[in-house]
């Protein structure tokens, strides 16, 4: 979902307010942006989602995050911080071939490099299977906690506990 999606869910939810106990997206781009909070304002308190984010708890991230803000004025989203990663990954590919303008090469090394530092909230290292996937990648459960977006599950990401049940019309504990 994109943000006006994602607040249009959030508003038209909260007209109807179904019987349920929480809202999840799974890999929705609007729950987890950072400005999902202030868009859909009373309508957002307690929004989950499941999706690839930076890791809010990793000093390191936090440092390349401030030093983007300083230098941009805005927020470093994931988006960002995924392509800082994937720089990352191809300089350790670079490192290992003779010649960098052999793509066939470069493709063999990035796929049998491995990065043992990574940004997104998985225990890493950064390894790849045949098919090119990063087999250490899932995704973390985010929830919309004091108007900010708070990394939530699993334990060794969460800066939050998960409120539950979790939709703005019906407050914890009822």
């Amino acid at each position: 979902g994109y943000d006006n999606d994602g607040v249009a869910i959030a508003n038209n939810a909260a007209d109807v307010q179904p019987e349920i106990k929480a809202v999840y997206g799974v890999a929705n781009g609007a729950f987890d942006l950072p400005q999902f909070p202030t868009d859909a304002g009373e309508s957002a308190p307690y929004y989950f989602d499941a999706n690839y984010h930076f890791d809010a708890t990793n000093e390191r991230v936090n440092d390349i995050r401030t030093r983007f803000e300083e230098q941009y004025g805005e927020e470093m989203r994931t988006s960002a911080v995924l392509a800082y990663q994937a720089v990352e990954v191809i300089a350790a590919a670079l490192g290992e071939v003779e010649d960098p303008t052999d793509a066939v090469a470069l493709s063999e090394a990035i796929r049998a490099v491995e990065v043992s530092d990574p940004l997104l909230t998985f225990p890493g290292p950064i390894a790849f299977d045949e098919a090119g996937e990063n087999t250490n990648a899932r995704p973390v459960v985010m929830q919309v906690l004091d108007n900010e977006i708070k990394q939530v599950y699993p334990k060794e990401f969460a800066e939050a506990e998960p409120v539950f049940p979790a939709v703005p019309w019906s407050p914890p504990g009822q």
